[in-house]
């Protein structure tokens, strides 16, 4: 099974904001070893900032930061990025609170204990529709 997804992030850049180091540090060995290229970020504002000055093509955060609410965080990353960097949320937060973050613009939400698996065919998913964006011509408008 490893050798089968290998490499199945390859190319994909990852923000992972989570204020533990033990978990951004375990989220970050497990995509890496997929192929992704990890940035990490432990408070809100950090990811803020992050998003703002970098392309993602997806962000991983946790709901429960020291700084601000989770729903802030998301909201902040999507306006940093002007809506290109999807957000998905892991945390251990209840089952309603995961079920706001999707309602203020998460894309998907995962409990913790982490499903490894379902996480990377959600970020393999990610890789393929970056591929297919990619190799799609730009359109040109008619002059």
């Amino acid at each position: 099974m490893e050798s089968e997804t290998r490499d199945r992030l390859s190319g994909l850049r990852v923000l992972v904001v989570e204020d533990l180091a033990v978990i951004r540090q375990l989220i970050r060995l497990m995509l890496e070893s997929e192929g992704a290229t990890v940035v990490e970020a432990c408070t809100g504002r950090e990811a803020f900032e992050l998003a703002a000055t970098q392309t993602f093509d997806v962000a991983l955060t946790d709901l429960g930061l020291p700084d601000m609410p989770g729903a802030a965080v998301i909201n902040r990353i999507l306006s940093a990025s002007h809506g290109r960097t999807p957000v998905a949320v892991v945390s251990g937060a209840h089952e309603a609170d995961l079920a706001h973050a999707l309602e203020v613009g998460a894309e998907r939400a995962f409990s913790k204990p982490m499903d490894w698996d379902e996480i990377i065919r959600y970020l393999a998913r990610r890789t393929k529709a970056r591929a297919v964006r990619n190799a799609t011509p730009a359109r040109r408008r008619p002059t």
